[in-house]
């Protein structure tokens, strides 16, 4: 069952981890040493995960804090968050399914480093496809050719809320979708690309 176990953590920049073909499942241990609830966490160092099976974790399946991440041709399932950015560095997904999430297929908190999407498919995630907390312009997120769908009820895009840096939302292969308000402090410039949809 999700829980089972800790996590496996990628701690300093001169660490690595490579999985593939691996299947990666059960982990996420809400009561061990600080560290976020996941199957996989990278806190610096340098993760690559491609043609594998990362699933059914206590709450997220990949979580990124620092370092370098790519991950490719995975298979990503049954978690609250399939893969959360929450610090700095750069996380690249592609070519990968993001499914049966109760929350989102990926979630970015904050703006620092980059993060990069394409050619993913995000299907039955309960929320939503993609959450970008506080930022979604062009300078530090890319996407193309994704697509969501599936769950009646979910945001099948890039939902966007917070209070977002002066920036440019481009036109993407999806959405943005605005959760509540997204508010826009004195001096600050939100630019809407030629062709973006809201």
């Amino acid at each position: 069952a999700a829980g089972n176990w800790n996590t496996v953590q990628i701690g300093s920049p001169d660490a690595s981890a490579t999985f593939t073909h691996a299947i990666v499942r059960y982990g996420g241990n809400t009561s061990c040493c600080g560290k976020p609830q996941a199957n996989v966490y990278n806190a610096g160092g340098w993760l690559n995960i491609s043609d594998s099976e990362i699933a059914t974790s206590t709450t997220y399946g990949i979580n990124h804090e620092s370092g370098t991440s790519t991950v490719t041709s995975a298979d990503i399932h049954h978690q609250s968050y399939g893969v959360s950015y929450t610090g700095s560095g750069s996380l690249t997904v592609s070519s990968s399914t993001l499914r049966n999430h109760t929350s989102y297929g990926v979630s970015r908190v904050g703006t620092s480093g980059t993060l990069t999407l394409t050619g993913n498919v995000f299907t039955d995630n309960y929320t939503g496809a993609v959450l970008l907390t506080s930022g979604a312009g062009s300078s530090t997120f890319t996407s193309a050719g994704n697509s969501a769908s599936g769950q009646p009820n979910s945001l099948n895009g890039y939902v966007v809320t917070g209070v977002p840096p002066q920036e440019t939302w481009p036109q993407r292969d999806l959405p943005y979708i605005i959760s509540g308000t997204v508010t826009m402090e004195a001096n600050k410039k939100l630019t809407l690309g030629e062709g973006t949809i809201i």
